[in-house]
């Protein structure tokens, strides 16, 4: 049996969602990748229903080549420019566009990635998101209750076709 080498817990406070520039919204093939500071970000539970197969005594229950994939939840700090917000709300409005609209759009789905860091900062790991793209804004919330401490935030829900874990 393998050793376990890293005595540390992985801390879910070290990370970076980072989407990759949007050339498709700005015709502009060298801008840079967007990294959005959040608060909370919730990868999706995966979800397997095993397929029943009849036979004459019971009925036996197969792997199903079926993965349902939940959505994207994303809880961000909203820049005192609001150029983050634009960022996303520009996106979403692109997505909803009804002349872009059809049947097989896939125009403004991108790849999007949470990167996951050690604890001595280092990059360790990436989610990688694949085709994904937002379906949900929160409202945001203005309000005197709050402090100078406390930052303007956002929920986004974004949809994606799958994710998958690699090793940096």
């Amino acid at each position: 049996m393998a050793q376990n080498k890293n005595v540390s817990f992985a801390h879910p406070s070290k990370y970076r969602l980072v989407f990759p520039f949007f050339e498709f919204m700005t015709g502009n093939e060298r801008a840079e990748s967007v990294v959005i500071n959040c608060s909370e970000v919730k990868l999706p539970g995966v979800t397997m229903t095993p397929e029943k197969v009849g036979t004459p005594y019971h009925d036996m229950r197969i792997v199903s080549p079926n993965v349902q994939w939940g959505d994207l939840q994303v809880t961000y700090h909203v820049d005192e420019l609001y150029e983050n917000y634009e960022i996303l709300w520009s996106w979403f409005m692109y997505m909803k566009d009804p002349e872009r609209l059809g049947m097989h759009n896939t125009e403004g789905m991108v790849d999007a990635s949470i990167m996951i860091y050690s604890n001595n900062d280092n990059p360790r790991f990436r989610w990688n998101l694949k085709n994904i793209f937002p379906v949900s804004f929160g409202e945001l919330l203005y309000t005197k209750k709050a402090t100078d401490a406390d930052d303007l935030e956002q929920a986004v829900v974004f949809s994606m076709d799958y994710f998958s874990l690699e090793r940096l």
